[in-house]
């Protein structure tokens, strides 16, 4: 299997709960880390017990779009204003990106930003950020196009 189908499976697993293909496609020394708590998740096991264990049932994962393996794209912009710093943003090769959505048991939305690294044939570790959604400020809407709720 290529790792472009790789990478797709992977995300279609993950995103419809599907654990048994996730072991089959993750490496024995799978790590996920979560930069916001700070915690790093060793093995597919422990993933899925944890994500098991919310109390009234497991989140449900919306896809929304996987980039990276296959294509190339190293993008490169200084940020100015208030926030003043390079942003890149790369894919191609063995890593690859899925954004998507995760609906956990109380209702609460949140944006997910999975990077996953593939490693001899396996998926070896992914990175995962989470963001809840927020109102657009008003002071900045002259500059801006709205999406509909929801994308």
């Amino acid at each position: 299997m290529s790792s472009k189908e790789l990478a797709e499976r992977y995300v279609q697993a993950t995103w419809a709960g599907d654990w048994e293909t996730l072991g089959t496609l993750r490496h024995p020394d799978w790590t996920d880390t979560w930069p916001q708590s700070g915690e790093v998740v060793r093995g597919h096991d422990n993933w899925v017990r944890i994500t098991e264990s919310y109390e009234g049932g497991r989140p449900k994962w919306e896809v929304s779009a996987v980039h990276g393996v296959g294509e190339t794209q190293v993008v490169t912009t200084p940020l100015v204003g208030p926030i003043s710093m390079p942003l890149t943003v790369m894919g191609g090769g063995d890593t690859f990106t899925a954004e998507g959505r995760l609906r956990y048991p109380d209702g609460e939305l949140f944006y997910v930003v999975l990077i996953g690294r593939i490693e001899g044939g396996k998926v070896i570790e992914q990175r995962t950020y989470f963001a809840s959604p927020f109102d657009p400020p008003e002071w900045r809407k002259e500059w801006v196009d709205l999406q509909p709720a929801g994308h």
